[in-house]
């Protein structure tokens, strides 16, 4: 008997409905084709009236795959021999061949026995009893279900905006700027046949983020907010993402990605997971962690006013007023990211600076700059301050540069005369003990300090305190050595400081205002300065040489004394913050807030971060682009460093002024 397939039927977990019915393709149509007649008989051909006739014989008719088996013709006495059936052959593997089968996408991993038969039929029917023919497939394959994901995330470094004293071996990202997540659907996932590097894409249900802090999400001009700890949806391989002010300063902690294979959440597979790609078919999700550090920023140092009146005044102040004009002569042309705002009015002034008398803009010794900058963070607890480290630098009124040689600055001691303590000293070193008591006072009410009305309300509102309270208090703030901002001496300016103008619900707004610090102080020369190279013992000299007049070879005359500033914020704890218990005003001493290990108040932020800007963090005079070639009103060219803020005369001072313009 020949038999026809007439379809194979498989079983398994893994199909549509766990089972497939597959009808052989076109092909086989051309495959063990049966031609049959059943005409055979037997009979007797006519007789001559002698004789009988011979029997006269017919076979069946068969024809199998084109050629006749049994031919149907009648002959006399015996039919022929049928020919034989051709041993059958191996038809094409495709015959039962069914592609593109998808597993559903709420199918489980694992691996799935199967099962299976083939269904065959009579090729043709001479008998109508003869049963069509069930054979079991053996052996059959199993199915393995592995739906693949992977979880290579990165994340954009802000390492060029970083001022950290002591950066961590991490991701690094800074308040109020913005970064990106990368998270594609692409990676190696193992070695197992058709896997490897790839994308994944079709694979994965859903990419995620979550962050131990606030952030939002940026799409063009729209934001979204999300709290810390808030799994994030991303829907494309590369996610903006802001970071807002009132984020807490934090050393590495860990920001979290997982990718969810198709058919996680049918399996309630969310928490079987596996570092970076689920190798591990009983796995549904890729996971990865980044470590990151969130730091704050130090900026817009500036001089907004200076006390050599009547020359500067109608250049801070508005006429027959102490009231500012807001104008200011800043680092360099460029904001703190880098982006030019300015081109003109930079620091140190020179002459030519003076923006109406064009011979004017070196300093003179005893006049005071007033001097503010901006802060971003955690630096408003009552300890917490910003020290600020002058250098000193000698320079010919010639400048420095000739063509293209350059003169290093010299670094010089300064000494001076004066009053300290009711009793006047001679011959004080700068940066000595006896100058250390030298201490410089201020007020923030002062006028001609210049906070605004508002700076005053908001910051006594979050102190729980009268305005009038703040203004009158009188704080230490500086020598001629060293600078020392108390947080007394800052306000808060983070006023709806949000990227779309609007404070979240659930946010305190006196949280946003104080995570942005304005510092203002004051800064000086002795009027009676003179400078040294660094190191000359003055002290011996006077000694052996029966004292000091002044008049002496070694010192300084006729140049200029460059003041370098390095700047360093000192913040208490920041790294272990317990909330926001302290108002981070200076009547309360602000510690109680913070473990007992944290409450000294530690260096944080660095303007020039000398010691990190090789290995590409920021200096915030190089990101604002101070300019270190100067030309003057003389056409003098100097040279300067990062830092150099202030250039004071040797030729001119307040006490010459004085002496100049007095009645006899």
């Amino acid at each position: 008997m020949v038999y026809r397939i007439y379809s194979a039927t498989v079983m398994n977990y893994s199909l549509p409905d766990e089972h497939v019915t597959i009808k052989p393709d076109a092909s086989y149509d051309n495959v063990g084709n049966v031609s049959f007649m059943a005409c055979g008989r037997i009979g007797i051909s006519p007789s001559d009236g002698w004789t009988v006739g011979q029997y006269i014989v017919m076979n069946d008719y068969l024809e199998f795959d084109g050629k006749i088996i049994m031919n149907a013709d009648p002959v006399e006495k015996k039919t022929p021999t049928p020919g034989r059936i051709p041993e059958s052959t191996q038809i094409d593997r495709d015959i039962l061949y069914q592609p593109d089968l998808l597993i559903e996408p709420e199918k489980s991993n694992g691996t799935f026995n199967s099962s299976g038969d083939v269904q065959f039929y009579p090729s043709f029917d001479y008998n109508t009893n003869i049963p069509d023919v069930d054979i079991e497939i053996d052996p059959i394959n199993d199915v393995v279900i592995h739906t693949p994901t992977v979880c290579y995330p990165t994340i954009t470094d802000a390492k060029e905006y970083t001022q950290l004293v002591s950066p961590g071996n991490c991701y690094h990202l800074v308040l109020d700027r913005y970064f990106t997540v990368n998270l594609p659907t692409s990676g190696y996932h193992s070695s197992l046949k058709g896997y490897g590097e790839r994308d994944y894409a079709k694979y994965i249900k859903s990419r995620e983020v979550k962050f131990p802090f606030e952030v939002y999400m940026c799409d063009g001009d729209d934001y979204t907010y999300y709290d810390a700890d808030t799994w994030i949806t991303l829907h494309q391989d590369s996610t903006k993402f802001y970071l807002p002010i009132w984020v807490n300063e934090t050393a590495a902690v860990g920001i979290d990605f997982r990718a969810r294979a198709i058919n996680c959440d049918a399996n309630d597979g969310l928490e079987m997971e596996e570092v970076c790609a689920n190798a591990d078919n009983s796995n549904y999700v890729a996971v990865d962690t980044k470590n990151a550090e969130v730091s704050g920023r130090l900026y817009n140092l500036n001089m907004y006013d200076y006390s050599d009146y009547p020359f500067w005044l109608d250049v801070f102040r508005k006429p027959e007023s102490l009231e500012l004009k807001r104008f200011a002569y800043h680092v360099g042309f460029n904001n703190q990211n880098g982006e030019k705002v300015r081109s003109a009015f930079t620091l140190p002034t020179v002459d030519g600076s003076h923006p109406y008398i064009r011979n004017l803009g070196v300093l003179k010794p005893g006049y005071t700059s007033r001097m503010s900058l901006i802060t971003i963070g955690n630096i408003y607890h009552g300890t917490d301050y910003v020290k600020i480290y002058p250098t000193f630098y000698y320079v010919s009124k010639k400048g420095n540069v000739n063509g293209s040689d350059i003169t290093k600055l010299e670094e010089v001691d300064l000494y001076y005369n004066g009053t300290i303590n009711g009793k006047y000293r001679n011959v004080v070193k700068v940066g000595s003990d006896l100058d250390k008591q030298n201490v410089k006072k201020m007020m923030l009410g002062n006028p001609y300090t210049g906070v605004t009305d508002e700076e005053f309300n908001q910051k006594a509102k979050i102190a729980g305190l009268k305005p009038k309270d703040i203004r009158s208090t009188t704080y230490d703030v500086y020598t001629y050595g060293e600078i020392t901002i108390p947080s007394r001496m800052s306000t808060y300016i983070g006023m709806d400081c949000a990227p779309d103008g609007v404070i979240p619900d659930g946010v305190d707004p006196d949280r946003v205002t104080k995570s942005k610090q304005k510092w203002y102080f004051e800064y000086s020369l002795p009027s009676d300065v003179h400078a040294v190279k660094k190191g000359f013992d003055v002290t011996k000299y006077a000694h052996e040489n029966g004292g000091i007049d002044y008049k002496e070879d070694f010192w300084k005359k006729d140049g200029y004394i460059v003041v370098n500033f390095e700047i360093v914020t000192f913040e208490a704890g920041f790294e272990n913050i317990q909330g926001d218990g302290d108002t981070g005003m200076g009547w309360m001493e602000g510690a109680e807030i913070f473990d007992k290990e944290s409450e000294t108040p530690i260096p944080h932020l660095t303007y020039t971060n000398r010691q990190n800007v090789d290995y590409g963090y920021c200096s915030m005079y190089k990101m604002e682009d101070q300019q270190l070639r100067r030309r003057d009103w003389h056409k003098a060219q100097f040279a300067f460093r990062y830092g150099d803020v202030l250039m004071y005369s040797l030729d001119g001072s307040a006490k010459k002024d004085y002496r100049s313009y007095g009645t006899h």
